[in-house]
């Protein structure tokens, strides 16, 4: 199951966590204010005229905070409801006052952020609790026995994908973020959201050495398709071998070795020595 951060799910929904032991890398993102006057926080003045929406457009009135949630792309604002794009982007994580829903004539969401500032309603979200939105590098895995639905934002304004993260898969979570509603939410993609409801959080990184199995004389192991204990392989490796290791796993208190694609040991019955 092969992935590169931010892209859309393959449809067998699973991806390689290393490729010739090399662990991938998630760009952070930067949460700049870009100058703006509606950033949330900041002492915001509306503008000095009314704003009018064109004739055939609903405007209403409204007091919310607009998250920018989409990832990939920033946000670009505009002069107006379907108007020029200004120049001015939003970041990714960053959270601005709404003072007006706006509804155009083919049914997209606008909304104003103060004076002649508008942005899409497309990968903004006005139901996340402030100041939650956080970029990740970690790895989920999904530890229950039911699937997890996919959606294509978090909270009220997601829609089902149709896709479904399967039990025992592993995922790269890019953001999180909490809904008014308390829940947590995690992006495994770009427009591709979870509950954080049966996932596991965990950490994979490189590493280099030697693994020697260190069970019962006589005995052997389990070789495991993933990082997390699962999958079996078929695969065995008897008491007192030693076999190279390429990444480390740790999911919660417990660690895996990485000796090849989708090849993992728990550390519980290897001795682990590092390589310089």
């Amino acid at each position: 199951m092969n992935s590169k951060g931010g892209n859309a799910m393959t449809k067998k929904l699973r991806f390689k966590m290393y490729k010739a032991g090399k662990l991938w890398v998630t760009a952070g993102v930067a949460l700049a204010a870009l100058g703006m006057s509606a950033m949330l926080g900041q002492n915001v003045q509306a503008a000095t005229t009314a704003v009018v929406a064109p004739s055939n457009k609903v405007s209403t009135p409204v007091t919310k905070t607009a998250t920018i949630v989409q990832g990939t792309f920033k946000a670009p604002v505009y002069d107006a409801v379907d108007g020029q794009v200004t120049g001015k982007y939003l970041a990714e994580g960053t959270d601005w006052k709404v003072y007006q829903d706006n509804t155009d004539a083919f049914g997209t969401t606008w909304y104003n952020l103060g004076g002649n500032q508008w942005i899409k309603g497309t990968g903004v979200i006005v139901d996340a609790i402030p100041d939650t939105y956080k970029s990740s590098t970690r790895v989920g895995f999904v530890s229950g026995a039911a699937s997890l639905t996919v959606y294509t934002a978090p909270g009220v304004a997601g829609q089902k994908t149709g896709q479904i993260l399967w039990p025992a898969s592993s995922w790269h979570i890019s953001a999180s973020v909490i809904t008014s509603d308390k829940q947590l939410w995690y992006r495994v993609g770009t427009n591709q959201w979870v509950k954080a409801n049966g996932m596991v959080l965990g950490t994979i990184q490189s590493a280099k050495g030697t693994a020697t199995v260190t069970y019962i004389p006589g005995y052997s192991i389990v070789v495991w398709g993933k990082a997390d204990g699962t999958e079996n392989t078929g695969l065995k490796l008897p008491n007192g071998t030693s076999w190279l290791v390429y990444g480390k796993a740790t999911v919660g208190n417990h660690v895996y070795y990485q000796l090849d694609t989708n090849q993992w040991v728990d550390g519980a019955y290897v001795k682990f020595q590092a390589r310089h």
